[in-house]
């Protein structure tokens, strides 16, 4: 590899476009030799060539037919995402049906079924070779300052933790929602990369939780230790397939802040994300960036 500049991942479709486009833009303004890798989930041809324009970018097809072959939990899942669920929606009478009384009940099933490409992804983006350091992105997510935890070489996998009063008040709800899977650091070689995803994906699959692919995480973090979520910065060991990888708990408000309306500051958030569906709105915020 000719520098120690990162690579970064990000994902999603046309509507997703304002945030990806300017994570990409500001990732090649903060790391020019660093390459970044767009799953493409239904961006337009404009748009794809929009994103290599910013610098060294690879733009990935990643449409329903990769995503049913790496991940189909359910018939509902496969079905809802398919080419032909999307026309049968478009037909007057039938399309009124189908929106009205057949998705609701598998609407949670399609967007796990997205959520759950994740851990695919990475794996496959490491797959391609660059041996670069990673910093995964959701397509709402927008990498605005350096990350110093690229730099320390005791990590090799950064996730980052919600404040605990969140944790506290999704458990009084029934939720298991503690890791925010939306950004993920992985400074560690192909080989731990590939089997901590492996465990990811086999936890995922036997997860029956919301959310599986943040439970399923936050569940395998928690393996090394009960206690590993009770202060940021804490540190641990996860052992599988034969490696020993070093995980660190991250604060959100660092590294995945997302109290966008509250304000926020250039100098403490390191990634903004727009996440629960604000990416579309975010046009003024974004030219600003």
């Amino acid at each position: 590899m000719a520098d120690d500049a990162p690579a970064a991942i990000t994902f999603g479709d046309a509507d997703y476009f304002a945030t990806i486009s300017k994570s990409v833009e500001k990732f090649h303004s903060i790391y020019p030799t660093g390459k970044a890798y767009v799953y493409d989930w239904g961006l337009t041809e404009a748009q794809r060539e929009e994103l290599r324009s910013y610098g060294p970018t690879e733009v990935i097809s990643w449409g329903w037919r990769e995503m049913s072959r790496h991940y189909v939990l359910t018939l509902g899942e496969y079905l809802t995402g398919s080419p032909a669920w999307r026309w049968a929606e478009s037909v007057p009478i039938a399309g009124g049906f189908l929106r009205e009384r057949v998705a609701p009940y598998v609407q949670r099933e399609r967007s796990e079924w997205y959520y759950c490409q994740k851990p695919y992804m990475i794996r496959d983006c490491v797959a391609r070779g660059s041996g670069r350091k990673l910093i995964f992105l959701d397509g709402d997510a927008v990498i605005i300052n350096e990350l110093p935890i690229l730099a320390d070489d005791s990590v090799d996998i950064g996730v980052t933790l919600r404040p605990h009063e969140e944790i506290e008040a999704a458990r009084e709800r029934g939720d298991y929602h503690v890791l925010n899977a939306g950004v993920l650091i992985f400074n560690c070689s192909a080989e731990k990369v590939h089997a901590f995803t492996s465990e990811w994906i086999d936890r995922m699959h036997d997860c029956d939780l919301p959310l599986r692919e943040q439970s399923s995480l936050s569940k395998l973090i928690q393996s090394i230790d009960p206690n590993i979520y009770q202060n940021f910065g804490n540190t641990g060991v996860l052992s599988v397939s034969g490696q020993n990888i070093r995980v660190k708990i991250l604060d959100m408000r660092e590294y995945n802040y997302n109290w966008i309306e509250d304000g926020w500051d250039r100098s403490k958030n390191r990634i903004l994300h727009f996440k629960s569906g604000r990416h579309d709105e975010v046009g003024d915020l974004l030219s600003d960036l």
